[in-house]
């Protein structure tokens, strides 16, 4: 559970859930509890080590029509374990899953200004920049 709340650290959590702060870091692992109907939560591992190094979180969005839907996502990668394609492999692996089903019709995710890297990730992935939110984060779309 420590290799965890590594990847649910404050600096990668801030803008994911509000408002948490030092005071709450025993909690933030419970972000990811089974008790979230809202989300699907899906852990990365490190195959050889065996430990947590990314989270993928999803959210089907209200749908638009019966027969397709749209999803949001998320990712959160332990610090440690930034900077080495991790985030940019999980998308694309979710996108390939994504293609293979009909029913989905579009993903999309939001990036906070001061994360370009994320920004990168999402658009070397086939991700277009829409538009920023009321929040100030920039929204990216990818149709299928």
């Amino acid at each position: 559970m420590a290799e965890l709340r590594e990847v649910c650290e404050f600096r990668t959590t801030r803008l994911v859930v509000g408002a948490w702060d030092g005071s709450l870091a025993s909690q933030r692992s419970d972000f990811v509890g089974p008790g979230d109907d809202a989300s699907t939560t899906l852990l990365a591992v490190d195959s050889s080590s065996g430990s947590p190094v990314a989270l993928l979180i999803l959210f089907e969005q209200e749908p638009a029509d019966a027969d397709r839907t749209d999803l949001r996502i998320g990712y959160l990668v332990a610090e440690a374990e930034r900077g080495r394609g991790l985030a940019g492999e999980l998308v694309k692996g979710f996108i390939d899953w994504c293609r293979e089903r009909a029913w989905i019709r579009s993903i999309s995710g939001g990036v906070e200004p001061d994360n370009p890297a994320s920004a990168r990730v999402l658009t070397r992935n086939g991700f277009v920049q829409q538009a920023s939110t009321p929040m100030k984060a920039d929204e990216f779309r990818l149709q299928l």
